[in-house]
């Protein structure tokens, strides 16, 4: 393949290909908390629990790719609590001693996408069954607990250039920005509305 960034490349602006309109293009996620308790209130503090809050992709692709930053809002008692990630790992870790809601907001590269956001509650102990929200909490051995929710962030793409170059392998031409896609990556869905 040739350099992506020069206009003779075969799949560059002026290497042919068809243009198609209303392709759907899904990045699956995940976002959640791990926490794991320290077994005792920790004195200086009062904590009892380490957590960690991210979004990560369902597929293990680079999200850099289409994320500019992910904002965290934690609890307002916290120092500093509007925390910005610009690069993957998109996490926070921290610790705490309850639950809160959190606020994730994510930026795209693309500056003519708006920002996502959603809340995540962040847990810390283990749910019993007649708690409605146990579903996505999960005990790891007998002192971390996983909550974990999958999404999807659909992008709508009007003009895109679709030129086949191999069986596996597509190469898009997205206003101006080219995203490699495998089929090997099942996870991601490319639906043609025509």
């Amino acid at each position: 393949m040739g350099d992506l960034d020069d206009p003779s490349t075969p799949c560059g602006p002026s290497g042919g290909g068809q243009r198609v309109r209303g392709l759907t293009l899904v990045k699956p996620i995940v976002y959640g908390n791990v926490s794991k308790t320290f077994g005792k209130k920790r004195e200086s503090d009062g904590h009892t629990h380490e957590w960690k809050v991210y979004v990560k992709p369902y597929d293990n692709e680079d999200m850099s790719n289409y994320v500019k930053k992910v904002q965290f809002k934690l609890h307002e008692s916290y120092a500093n609590p509007n925390r910005v990630v610009s690069k993957p790992p998109y996490e926070v870790s921290e610790t705490g001693w309850g639950e809160f809601e959190v606020q994730i907001k994510i930026h795209f590269n693309d500056g003519a996408e708006r920002p996502i956001t959603f809340y995540h509650v962040l847990k810390l102990f283990h749910t019993t069954g007649s708690d409605s929200n146990t579903s996505t909490a999960v005990v790891q051995g007998r002192k971390t607990v996983v909550s974990e929710c999958y999404d999807e962030i659909i992008f709508q793409v009007g003009k895109v250039k679709l030129k086949h170059r191999s069986p596996a392998l597509f190469l898009l031409f997205i206003d101006s920005i080219y995203m490699h896609l495998t089929f090997c990556a099942l996870y991601l869905s490319l639906t043609l509305a025509m």
